[in-house]
């Protein structure tokens, strides 16, 4: 946690070949104002269209690092955009109300 809190930018996976597109490692880079990178599919984008994520596939992972590297303000303005959305998303009181909205569209009242 005290290497990838050092970090400026985080990649998370590249290629759609275990998942939806990110996982525990994204929501604590996310959570540590990091500018994070993973390929997420169109299924999952069309999910969670509000998502933070630099999008990159194995094509243009070189391009948008570059890109990054050469525009400090960019990695900033990403990591605050993704500490932002991880606490609206991944906050255990928005999950929570989240899970109880369900519950409740299928009739139980916790």
């Amino acid at each position: 946690m005290e290497r990838k809190k050092s970090a400026d930018i985080f990649i998370d996976q590249v290629g759609d070949k275990g998942g939806w597109g990110y996982g525990m490692n994204s929501v604590e880079s996310l959570s540590m104002g990091i500018c994070t990178l993973t390929e997420i599919n169109n299924t999952y984008k069309s999910f969670i269209p509000d998502n933070p994520f630099i999008n990159i596939t194995s094509g243009s992972l070189e391009y948008k690092l570059r890109s990054l590297i050469q525009n400090r303000e960019q990695i900033m303005k990403s990591g605050n955009r993704g500490y932002k959305w991880v606490r609206k998303k991944h906050d255990i009181s928005s999950v929570a109300r989240k899970l109880y909205s369900y519950y409740r569209s299928i009739g139980l009242n916790p």
